[in-house]
């Protein structure tokens, strides 16, 4: 029976792709931090330097998919 329960319930999740590489500004003589978000399911990505705004698209996409499955 449990098995049943679980077979009827719907699978939700959303997965990302996240990479993160450093580059060196030879002329300014410093490092930055760059970040590509990638959401397989829809093919989208997104760029950026700072971690705070990959973590706000990451939650943003969360509560997009969850809110569109009724949860």
């Amino acid at each position: 029976m449990a098995d049943l329960k679980k077979a009827n319930r719907e699978m939700r999740y959303q997965s990302f792709l996240l990479s993160c590489w450093q580059e060196q500004d030879d002329v300014a003589k410093k490092t930055s931090l760059r970040f590509r978000v990638e959401i397989p399911k829809t093919g989208e990505h997104h760029l950026s330097t700072s971690l705070k705004d990959v973590m706000s698209i990451i939650e943003t996409e969360i509560r997009k998919t969850f809110k569109r499955n009724g949860s």
